[in-house]
C-alpha cells in the first residue's frame, strides 16, 4: 500500500476510485483496512469478466445434448428388443396353436363317457330309493293326499303319512328320476319358481328298463 502526502494535502486513500485525504497516516490505515478490506477488494474480477446469461444456457444446451445421445441410443436398442419379442412371442403362439387342438383333441376321444344333466344326479340316488319315493306318491294319490304336488309338498305327505324316512336331497333326485323316466309330468310352475308335478295316469314306465315298476291304475 502506498499513499502520499504532500503540499499540506495530508493522507491520501490509494485504493482506485477513493481518494479520501486523511491528516493522519494512522487514519489513512484504519480507512483502508476496515473500509476497502486492505485492498483485497482489488482482487475480485470485475463483473464484466463472467459469461452472459445467453452463453450459459447455450453452453449448458450442448451439454445436455451430449449427456442424453447415449440414453436415447440406449432406449433405441431396448424398443428394437422388444419389437422382436413381440414378433417371436407371435410366432410361439402360432407354433403352439395347433398343438393345442391336437391334445384337446385326443382328450375329448379318450374321455371317459359320463352322466350329463339330471341324470348324472339322478344315479346317486339308489334304485331302491327311487322306488320308495314311487311307492309313496302312488300311495299318496290314490288316498286322495297328492294330486298335483310340489317336491317339498310330496316329501311332507311322505314322511307324515307313509312313513318315507329320506333326506331332501336324495328325495329330489328321485323325483328328477321320476319326471324324466315318464312317471311324473310337469305340470306348472310356482309363482317362487318351484316345479309343481302329477303323477302320470294310466300304465307306469319301469325305471330302469329292466326292472319292473309298479302299475298305476286308472
Amino acid at each position: 500500500m502506498s499513499s502520499s502526502s504532500g503540499n499540506g494535502k495530508g493522507f491520501v486513500c490509494p485504493f482506485p476510485g477513493c481518494e479520501r485525504v486523511f491528516t493522519k497516516e494512522r487514519g489513512m490505515k484504519r480507512h483502508y483496512n476496515y473500509e476497502h478490506a486492505g485492498g483485497r477488494e482489488e482482487a475480485a474480477e470485475p463483473a464484466g469478466d463472467w459469461p452472459s446469461p445467453d452463453a450459459l444456457a447455450q453452453l449448458g444446451t450442448i451439454d445436455v445434448s451430449e449427456l442424453a445421445a447415449p440414453l436415447h441410443s440406449a432406449i433405441a436398442r431396448y424398443e428394437r428388443r422388444l419389437t422382436e419379442l413381440e414378433l417371436e412371442r407371435r410366432q410361439i403362439q402360432e407354433a403352439i396353436r395347433p398343438v393345442k387342438a391336437a391334445i384337446a383333441s385326443l382328450e375329448r376321444e379318450h374321455a371317459k363317457p359320463g352322466p350329463k344333466g339330471k341324470r348324472a344326479y339322478a344315479q346317486n340316488a339308489s334304485q331302491a330309493k327311487i322306488d320308495a319315493v314311487r311307492e309313496a306318491i302312488v300311495a299318496a294319490v290314490k288316498a286322495g293326499e297328492l294330486d298335483e304336488f310340489t317336491t317339498t309338498e310330496a316329501l311332507r305327505v311322505g314322511r307324515e303319512k307313509h312313513g318315507l324316512s329320506m333326506h331332501e336331497t336324495t328325495f329330489r333326485l328321485a323325483i328328477a328320476t321320476l319326471h324324466e323316466s315318464g312317471l311324473l309330468r310337469a305340470v306348472r310352475r310356482t309363482v317362487g319358481g318351484g316345479q309343481v308335478f302329477a303323477l302320470v295316469a294310466g300304465e307306469s314306465k319301469p325305471y330302469p328298463p329292466d326292472h319292473a315298476g309298479v302299475g298305476v291304475g286308472r
